[in-house]
């Protein structure tokens, strides 16, 4: 099991525009893009839903001569407001890593309205999670709409959504790659994206992204309705699973 950090400070905005897949800015002229983190010790009273710690994660103990100190435990935040219809905003790391012994990649997601906001209702917005060589021409794309949870809900299960809960299978990767090459043949255009839907996911390859060499890692909300949306969405525990013995 690998554990990819998700503190504020080691993941930066996305600023080009991920929407049309193009290396050229994004229009933030009316949306507002902020990216924190929140904590059990801050958070924990936290309005209009506390910050818990999703089902089954515990908090680390740092022992020293004297005494054990429990640790704070945290979550990437992502807060968009205007977020046009379609459109995606998301942070980005830059990683080294080799996915080939692994079987998953997976994460707890949640996703609330902003107060004062329009509320948003279940699915109309996506969590997006690319991974790949590079960030526009060789990468493989994961999109899960989210399920809300309501104001005052205070319980880890209502604020952490099982539905929610993000689990990709890289053997699923690896035949919509060989689906691809199969079906479109050598004469296909490896820029365009190619993506297929299954159990309410869907999943994307651009170019001839390589396992063994994973350069970037991206995070992102995606508003899938056509009117302007103002969300937060908080990711925890991104890490690899499993053991691929085939591999």
């Amino acid at each position: 099991l690998g554990t990819m950090e998700l503190m504020r400070n080691q993941w930066r905005q996305y600023t080009r525009d991920m929407k049309n897949n193009l290396d050229q800015p994004v229009d933030n002229s009316t949306t507002s893009v902020q990216v924190s983190s929140v904590g059990i010790i801050e958070g924990a009273s936290r309005e209009p839903i506390p910050y818990k710690l999703p089902p089954g994660i515990t908090r680390e103990n740092l022992f020293n001569n004297t005494a054990v100190q429990r640790q704070d435990e945290r979550s990437l935040s992502l807060k968009v407001c205007g977020l046009k219809g379609n459109d995606v905003r998301a942070v980005y790391k830059r990683v080294d890593l080799d996915l080939r012994n692994f079987s998953a990649i997976k994460m707890f997601a949640h996703l609330e309205s902003v107060k004062n906001e329009v509320a948003v209702k279940d699915e109309e917005m996506s969590l997006v999670i690319r991974f790949g060589n590079d960030f526009l021409k060789n990468y493989y794309e994961y999109e899960i709409p989210l399920d809300i949870t309501s104001f005052g809900q205070t319980d880890a299960s209502s604020i952490w959504p099982s539905k929610n809960n993000v689990d990709i299978r890289l053997n699923d990767l690896k035949s919509l790659k060989i689906e691809r090459d199969k079906l479109l043949g050598v004469s296909a255009s490896l820029d365009q994206a190619y993506s297929i839907s299954n159990n309410n996911k869907t999943y994307t390859i651009v170019g001839q992204p390589n396992y063994s060499n994973v350069k970037v890692m991206m995070i992102g909300i995606k508003n899938n309705t056509n009117s302007s949306k103002c969300a937060e969405l908080w990711v925890n525990e991104l890490r690899l699973s499993g053991i691929d013995k085939q591999s």
